[in-house]
């Protein structure tokens, strides 16, 4: 099956009325789409919880922007670490629940990572990001039909949403790839099929013959 390079969403999410990812939109983060962790309340020495070493020396409002720096750094097991550390003090934190889904995708947990989105979605509905990030993995799966839906529903939402529209293009060239390779041996002398299949090829990177090579083939059967 045709290989190409989907769009995942890495930051952390925005106001569900923004509906944009900041890396497609190249925009600075605003308030988050849920409220801060909130802070423990203060209680006796006796029955305060031991503090999470991951979270020491940390406010609760920089638990995210801490995650997101260890992302950046590739430090993909301590961003996962520090992130479940945060969702044990806050289990609803949107923010934090979408970090450690690209943390689980980069430690090649994918299918953890996709029951956490499935999860999310069904949370957070009206929410685009989970929906694209499940699309990503799905296509990069072949299950294109799935990857398609989810991609409709992120636009369905939120129709400026770049990223996902990008998507989804990738998976209707994905699709168009896979058809031109499958009828190319049954369509002989064909010019205008030849250009579009090497179009296609070139852009997923496959390694075919050169267009004059396979036009010249094609002259001979």
């Amino acid at each position: 099956m045709a290989k190409i390079s989907f769009a995942h969403c890495r930051q952390s999410l925005f106001l569900i009325s923004t509906l944009l990812c900041a890396s497609a939109a190249g925009a600075a983060p605003t308030e988050s789409a849920v409220n801060p962790v909130a802070a423990a309340p203060v209680a006796s020495p006796l029955s305060a919880p031991a503090a999470d070493p991951l979270l020491q020396g940390l406010k609760p409002s920089d638990i995210v922007p801490r995650v997101e720096s260890l992302l950046e750094a590739r430090q993909y097991s301590q961003a996962l670490a520090t992130a479940d550390a945060g969702i044990a003090q806050n289990a609803q934190n949107l923010q934090l629940r979408f970090l450690r889904t690209v943390a689980l995708q980069q430690l090649d947990r994918e299918d953890d990572a996709i029951r956490e989105l499935k999860s999310m979605t069904a949370d957070f509905p009206e929410v685009p990001e989970p929906y694209n990030n499940l699309a990503v993995i799905l296509a990069q799966r072949g299950e294109l039909d799935e990857a398609e839906r989810l991609l409709e529903k992120v636009i369905s939402i939120a129709p400026k949403f770049a990223v996902a529209r990008k998507n989804l293009g990738d998976v209707y060239l994905t699709r168009a790839l896979n058809n031109y390779e499958a009828a190319a041996p049954g369509i002989k002398f064909n010019h205008e099929f030849t250009e579009r299949l090497h179009t296609l090829q070139t852009w997923f990177g496959h390694e075919t013959p050169s267009k004059t090579a396979t036009e010249s083939n094609n002259s001979r059967q």
